[in-house]
């Protein structure tokens, strides 16, 4: 994992792009997985009382 560029100070709003990708590019969410993955995404932002501006889908990674 990379290390932040910059250090951020956590009692201050803050916006951050976070992406995963799968080992070697290879395709794995097909639609159905990539569903789920939304539903999972935005159960886990009401639960840490995230906002989640936008986001990507594609088969072997999000953004």
């Amino acid at each position: 994992m990379r290390t932040p560029r910059i250090k951020a100070d956590p009692s201050l709003p803050a916006t951050y792009h976070c992406m995963s990708r799968v080992a070697g590019r290879l395709p794995l969410l097909d639609d159905s997985a990539r569903h789920k993955l939304i539903n999972i995404l935005h159960h886990l932002a009401r639960f840490c009382d995230i906002d989640i501006i936008t986001f990507c889908m594609m088969s072997n990674h999000f953004h």
